[in-house]
């Protein structure tokens, strides 16, 4: 108990960095901060000092708490006790992305133009992905995380089947996105937002097929 109470008050410190650091930089910021960026890493969208500058940083708090607050509602709480470490890992990962992404905003606002934001955004994207695909074979029958799908949420058989193929497809879709991060141009990103949509929708039909086959067995 005492470690897990550790854990989470490491990853709340982690998540309240980019609250920090956004007080103490807040007068220097311009009017119009960057809220998005393209493919190609442009900015194509601005979005209002105030009140983005602080709506931002304060994802990275929420959702750790939303994340935390789900397995308490969800049916099948007791199972969440069988995957704590590889749930806390999902939850790690995407506080880090979401402060990353906190930071990337808050050095371009500055004036720091240097940093090539759309490969490091794909960069983490693909890290994130290789952690999903690792824990995802772990993670037991619920309704909140996971490939939520009408058959697996039917059958534990097809839950289990489907997310461990899942996870062999997001680990290696993981490490092809990595790689495809530091190669620019349109034909990479298409493949790289190709290979998202695959590993999406392989999972989906894949439940579909065994639990046609469940029923008629």
């Amino acid at each position: 108990m005492k470690e897990s109470k550790l854990k989470y008050l490491v990853l709340y410190a982690i998540a309240v960095l980019p609250l920090i650091i956004t007080l103490i930089v807040y007068d220097k910021l311009p009017n119009q901060i960057p809220m998005h960026w393209n493919a190609m890493g442009e900015i194509d969208s601005y979005g209002a000092k105030m009140p983005y500058a602080f709506l931002l940083p304060l994802i990275p708090i929420l959702a750790p708490i939303m994340m935390q607050l789900l397995p308490k509602i969800d049916p099948k709480k007791n199972n969440y006790k069988d995957f704590e470490g590889s749930y806390f890992a999902i939850i790690l990962a995407s506080v880090l992305v979401f402060v990353s992404l906190n930071f990337i905003t808050l050095t371009t606002a500055l004036g720091n133009n240097t940093m090539k934001v759309d490969v490091f955004v794909k960069l983490m994207m693909g890290v994130l992905f290789v952690v999903i695909g690792n824990v995802m074979p772990k993670l037991k029958h619920n309704y909140f995380v996971g490939v939520k799908t009408p058959w697996t949420l039917s059958s534990e058989q097809v839950w289990y089947k489907t997310h461990r193929l899942s996870g062999v497809l997001w680990f290696i879709a993981g490490f092809l996105m990595i790689g495809l991060s530091f190669i620019g141009g349109s034909i990479s990103a298409a493949l790289y937002f190709g290979i998202i949509m695959a590993v999406s929708f392989c999972p989906v039909i894949y439940s579909y097929i065994l639990y046609k086959k469940e029923i008629k067995g």
